[in-house]
């Protein structure tokens, strides 16, 4: 589950993955 505060996360963590905004 994909939360607001938690997509800058993913993308400073995998970058290389799609961040769904």
């Amino acid at each position: 589950i994909l939360e607001a505060p938690s997509l800058p996360l993913l993308k400073k963590s995998q970058p290389r993955l799609p961040v769904f905004e």
